[in-house]
């Protein structure tokens, strides 16, 4: 074929073949250093979490959350009907959500500080919807953790809520188990900083891997389970890192849940001081078709030492009731002696858990009152006032942690 060419064109020809095959295993390496590359940032989120902070470091993240729902106006109310003459449908009370966020949105307003197990922080509070001005934080230093509900009052009508303390080695109601809302501001910082892999995929494995010079697709799968993830992502700009663009999970129950829950990653920024690019934009569609919308506002590293001082149990005014069970003998326990208790320990920045059915308390005479003054009976009427508020306030956190379980 090349018989007929000119000697220049002949020279020109071979030059081509041959930077052709000397380029090729060049090209194929990049490839292959990119996949291995991307192999291993996958796989080191679907091990744990992966905080870029040192042990002398915390980072703060101040963010907007947003509940509405993906569901349309017409879609919403076809399916009302067919709920509307049965009180008792198990479908209700999500159409009644639906209906409620599609007028009237729930927004929060959150700030996330975090250094680790023994310094944390949780912050906060209700701009829109029916708990408008209902707030709640929740924070732990070393051995203590607490945490303070308040429900919004405006200027006829006063605050109330409770703060609860708890000690590491000191049983406390189970009801009260506050490390729950570490493990939820872990799940956070995962969805708001890292794609979502460390709350979403744990103990996943890589099923397939497409690499390209812009883009980069995973498959993720779990050993015996029906269960699926799709990671979509490109390259980032300003590192070379990759990033998540859509994260997609598919339900184990394909009949139940059709169609993927979807996490989607937008308006992404370098920080310099994390050493890597973040979404300041992430909306996430849950499988029960409700949506939350994640704008953050501000992210930063502080030290270590101001998130502890962030976190350590607040002053709180007369309206706020006080629960304290950091004593192994207080007047808290004997009023919830006959509620199932648990112990906390921490160890090494370890959490452990010991339960008990029933804590055996010292016997009261009828009519006796606590060591704070208060009647067993008037102490339980106000706390069953105190825990609908906490129940109002944290549903919102528990439903958000059990969604991640589908």
């Amino acid at each position: 074929m090349l018989c007929g060419m000119g000697y220049r064109g002949r020279i020109t020809t071979w030059a081509a073949l041959a930077a052709v095959v000397i380029c090729a295993p060049m090209l194929g390496a990049d490839d292959t250093d990119r996949e291995a590359e991307l192999r291993a940032w996958i796989q080191a989120r679907l091990s744990g979490d992966v905080f870029p902070t040192s042990s002398k470091e915390g980072i703060v993240v101040e963010y907007t959350l947003e509940h509405t729902t993906t569901l349309s106006s017409a879609e919403i109310e076809r399916r009302w009907k067919k709920v509307e003459r049965y009180p008792d449908h198990p479908d209700r009370t999500a159409i009644q959500r639906h209906r409620r966020l599609l007028s009237t949105p729930e927004r929060l307003r959150k700030v996330l500080q975090f250094a680790d197990s023994g310094a944390w922080l949780l912050e906060e509070r209700y701009e829109t919807g029916n708990m408008s001005g209902s707030s709640f934080r929740a924070g732990g230093v070393e051995d203590i953790r607490w945490m303070v509900s308040e429900s919004g009052g405006d200027s006829t009508s006063e605050s109330h809520g409770q703060l609860t303390m708890i000690r590491a080695g000191v049983p406390f109601p189970a009801g009260y188990n506050i490390s729950r809302f570490l493990d939820m501001q872990r799940e956070q910082l995962g969805l708001l900083l890292y794609g979502s892999l460390p709350r979403l995929l744990p103990g996943g494995s890589i099923e397939s891997l497409q690499v390209d010079e812009s883009s980069w697709t995973v498959m993720v799968s779990w050993e015996g389970s029906d269960r699926a993830a799709e990671v979509r992502g490109r390259w980032d700009r300003d590192t070379g890192q990759p990033i998540v663009r859509v994260l997609r999970r598919f339900a184990a129950d394909r009949s139940k849940y059709p169609r993927p829950a979807e996490i989607r990653y937008e308006d992404y920024v370098f920080d310099g001081l994390l050493g890597q690019s973040h979404a300041t934009s992430v909306v996430e569609d849950h499988f029960d078709e409700f949506r939350d919308a994640y704008l953050i506002q501000g992210l930063r590293v502080v030290s270590r030492e101001k998130v502890v001082n962030a976190a350590s149990p607040p002053t709180v005014g007369e309206q706020v009731r006080i629960a304290d069970f950091r004593e192994a003998r207080s007047s808290e326990l004997a009023i919830n002696a006959e509620s199932p208790h648990m112990t906390w320990h921490r160890s090494n920045r370890i959490d452990t858990y010991d339960i008990s059915e029933l804590l055996v308390a010292t016997p009261r005479l009828a009519g006796s009152t606590s060591d704070s003054g208060e009647s067993p009976s008037s102490s339980r009427r106000l706390l069953a006032i105190v825990a609908t508020i906490i129940i109002i306030l944290t549903v919102p956190l528990i439903v958000y942690r059990l969604r991640r379980t589908q």
